[in-house]
């Protein structure tokens, strides 16, 4: 059962501003957190996440599309390859354990944040 939504949702709020400003994905932010704070398993939160990810990455393509700013050509060629690693990611999704998931996850969440600092100084 899912625990803690209205706490959840003022972080996801946090977390969209966020991805929104800085350019990159609320998934570093929304997996951690319906995984620790909502009780969703990891797999399913990740699943979660990539659901997300293409409601908000649709509305933005169709957004920029309208403006004439997406270059057809270049679109078709990264669709391809989005779609093959999409079918990849998740057959390794539903084969990986949840504690490696977690793992890796973890280790993804510390390297972006290095990252991050780094540019900052």
């Amino acid at each position: 059962e899912v625990k803690n939504m209205a706490p959840a949702s003022a972080i996801s709020f946090f977390a969209g501003s966020l991805s929104g400003l800085l350019g990159i994905g609320g998934g570093i932010v929304q997996v951690p957190l319906m995984n620790l704070m909502c009780g969703v398993p990891m797999k399913a939160a990740a699943a979660t996440s990539n659901f997300i990810i293409g409601v908000s990455a649709a509305a933005s393509a169709y957004v920029y599309f309208r403006k004439g700013l997406i270059p057809l050509e270049l679109t078709a060629i990264i669709v391809v390859g989005v779609l093959i690693g999409s079918f990849l990611g998740i057959y390794a999704l539903y084969r990986a354990r949840s504690e490696r998931l977690q793992l890796v996850f973890s280790v993804l969440t510390l390297l972006v944040a290095v990252k991050m600092l780094m540019k900052a100084s």
